[in-house]
Order: C-alpha cells, then sequence, then structure tokens
C-alpha cells in the first residue's frame, strides 16, 4: 500500500509542477525529460509550501493532504496526458531494449529489480543508523509537535529542511514506509531519469538509458534508497540544475527560461543538504566563463 501511495504522490507532484511549467511558458520536452522537469517543480513547490505552513504551526498530515488535493486540482487536465507519456515511454523502452546490445538489456533489467528490491525494503523496520537518529527522528518530532522546529537536544537538527519535510509527511500520511519510499527509493529512480536527460542533451537515447542504469547501480545509491537519508533528494535537484545549466548553454528553447530553473533547482538542493551550495557557487562562475569565452555577454543570454 506504501508504495502505490508514494506512487500516487509523485503522480501529483508532476501533474502540478508541470502545470507550474505551462504557467511559466517552458518548452515542451520528451516524455522523461517532461517527466524529469515537472516532478522537480511540483515537488519542491510542495515541500517549500509545506514547510512554510510548519512555521506558521500547521505541520499536520491534514494540511498536507489539502496541499496534495490543491495540486492535484490545478494539474488535473495533465493527468491524461502524462500516464499517455508513461505508456508510450515504456512501449518505447521495451521496443528501444530490442534492439540494444545484450549488456544494455541486461543492466535495465538489474536496475528494475533493484528498484524492486529498494521499495520492498524500505517497507521493512529502519535499521540504518542515520536514518534512525536524525532523518526520521527530527521529522517525528515536528510532526509530534504540528510545528517546525529544531530541537536543540538533538545533533544535526539545524539540518536543511527540504526532504526533511517529506520525511514529516510520510510519518503523518502513513508512517515509516511511506517516508522512506518517498525519500530513498522512489528519489533514486527519479535521479536516475535526471542522469538520462542531462545525457540526451550530448547523445542518443540507448547511450542515455545506459547512463542512467550505470548511475543507478552505483553502491552508495543502493544504500541510500534503503533509508530515509535525503542524499539523493539533494543528488535529483542538483542533477536537475546542472541538466538545465547545460541544456542553457546549447541555446536549446528559451535559454532564459532554462537559467530560471537551474537557479530554482540550485535553491532546492542547497535546502536538502548544504553541498548544494558547490552547484551554487560552480554554475554562475561556469555561465561567466562561457560568457565571456562567447564573447556576448550575459545581457544576451535571454
Amino acid at each position: 500500500m506504501s508504495i502505490l501511495i508514494a506512487f500516487g504522490i509523485y503522480v501529483i507532484w508532476a501533474v502540478a509542477g508541470r502545470q507550474l511549467a505551462d504557467w511559466i511558458g517552458f518548452p515542451r520536452l520528451g516524455r522523461i525529460e517532461g517527466w524529469v522537469i515537472s516532478l522537480a517543480l511540483g515537488c519542491g513547490a510542495f515541500l517549500t509550501i509545506f514547510w512554510f505552513l510548519g512555521l506558521l504551526g500547521q505541520f499536520h498530515a491534514l494540511a498536507a493532504w489539502t496541499l496534495l488535493a490543491i495540486g492535484l486540482a490545478l494539474g488535473w487536465r495533465q493527468v491524461p496526458p502524462l500516464f499517455k507519456d508513461i505508456i508510450a515511454t515504456l512501449r518505447a523502452l521495451c521496443s528501444l531494449l530490442t534492439q540494444a546490445p545484450w549488456m544494455v538489456r541486461l543492466l535495465v533489467v538489474a536496475c528494475v529489480a533493484q528498484a524492486a528490491v529498494h521499495m520492498v525494503a524500505d517497507m521493512a523496520p529502519p535499521i540504518e543508523a542515520d536514518t534512525l537518529h536524525t532523518y526520521l527522528l527530527v521529522p517525528r518530532y515536528w510532526a509530534s509537535s504540528g510545528r517546525y522546529y529544531h530541537p536543540s537536544h538533538l545533533g544535526q537538527a539545524s539540518l536543511p529542511m527540504l526532504m526533511l519535510v517529506s520525511n514529516a509527511f510520510g510519518l503523518m500520511a502513513w508512517g515509516e514506509a511511506l517516508a522512506q519510499i518517498l525519500t530513498g527509493a522512489a528519489m533514486g529512480v527519479a535521479a536516475s531519469m535526471a542522469v538520462y536527460s542531462i545525457a540526451r542533451v550530448f547523445t542518443e537515447r540507448q547511450y542515455a538509458i545506459l547512463s542512467a542504469t550505470i548511475f543507478y547501480l552505483i553502491p552508495s545509491v543502493w544504500w541510500i534508497s534503503s533509508s530515509a537519508k535525503v542524499d539523493l533528494g539533494w543528488t535529483f535537484f542538483d542533477l536537475v540544475a546542472i541538466w538545465a545549466f547545460v541544456t542553457f548553454l546549447s541555446r536549446r528553447g528559451k535559454a532564459s527560461v532554462w537559467l530560471l530553473v537551474a537557479g530554482l533547482m540550485i535553491g532546492f538542493s542547497m535546502n536538502v543538504k548544504f553541498m548544494g551550495i558547490y552547484s551554487g557557487v560552480l554554475i554562475p562562475v561556469f555561465l561567466i566563463g562561457a560568457s565571456l569565452l562567447r564573447g556576448t555577454g550575459l545581457r544576451q543570454t535571454g
């Protein structure tokens, strides 16, 4: 049941994010790339608003479900196209894999099996130390008190809040299993899709799939996917920021929109983990460097 609820939440985040993308005039993308940008926008917006409600003392399951209902209502027209895209993507993937080398097919099968293992593992009681002592304990204090605050007697209680808010929502809505799936297993899949999106800027679909499978089979991704650690959420937003930036540099579609999204994703990334500051520093440096090399000046980036 936790897996179905998590899938439904991710669908709502995606349709709300797709509606937000339409409102800001975002260009239409490929199916997987469209899912990635929609999920990033919808997830980031939901968690930020829910955190703000926590500051107001409204950190309750009812407030979170109401917020999700609003997101679904706003993006209701995006639901049929989204499911059509999912079905079409699965068919295209199957067709592509029939022509792919056996090694690529083997890696894809391994990733699917690994994702299933993570989903099942996340439904078990957590045993990972950081999950027990920080990543679920701090949100548990928020959920029990109905507000966002820093429990001063807990170590690392002042961590950035974005994915911890996801854990808090999971605890309020269904329990530890939902919290771990939302922040762990599901975010691992989302981050792999972001890797695919970056690769598609430079190469063909088959090699992009290979890139995503190699990323997903990294041992550290295995480990974090079976926990409530926030690292995969940070990785996801960071990768989307990098994808938006390299797409901006390639001048695909409305360049200024991609730069806006890159900045927004850096903000989400830094609100998940302080390490997001690296992208926050490096991307502006690369932006200035690319502008100087091209001799165009920043004023012509839009």
